[in-house]
């Protein structure tokens, strides 16, 4: 069948391409009749688009390997050596060591105050007369068990 695309069928003089009917048309002869400057102009034309295309496509590339590279620079800047990741010097060690000592001197007396506190006040409530019938040193002084 003369005219028609191949993978398409012929019904009255026109072709079906994907379900709708086209009219068969010889469209190379107008295309070899171009004049030059015609011819130009198209190739410019295909040349602009194409260019078009390819500089999108390498605008989209250079975005994405900029903003990579601003992602990893984040990460390095996130992820750098900090002063506190060097571990200490034997005179920083020292100076801790003092000032935890310091600390737990300063601690073992406040507790030993403490416990001496609670022994005398312990002492003190345990020293108050007990009426008979009551539990020692339960705080129930002023209450009479009931039998």
């Amino acid at each position: 069948m003369k005219g028609v695309r191949k993978g398409t069928a012929r019904v009255k003089g026109k072709a079906r391409v994907k379900g709708v009917q086209v009219p068969v048309t010889k469209t190379t002869a107008a295309k070899a009749a171009m004049t030059d400057d015609e011819l130009n102009a198209e190739v410019d034309r295909l040349l602009t688009e194409e260019l078009a295309k390819r500089r999108t496509a390498l605008r989209l590339e250079i975005i994405y390997r900029e903003r990579a590279k601003a992602a990893k620079a984040h990460l390095d800047w996130v992820n750098r050596r900090r002063p506190e990741d060097d571990p200490p010097t034997p005179a920083e060690e020292a100076a801790r060591d003092a000032q935890l000592e310091k600390s737990r001197a300063a601690m073992r007396e406040k507790l030993a105050a403490n416990d001496a506190r609670f022994a005398a006040e312990e002492q003190a409530r345990l020293k108050v007369p007990q009426r008979p019938g009551t539990l020692p040193g339960t705080g129930a002084e002023g209450f009479e068990v009931k039998r």
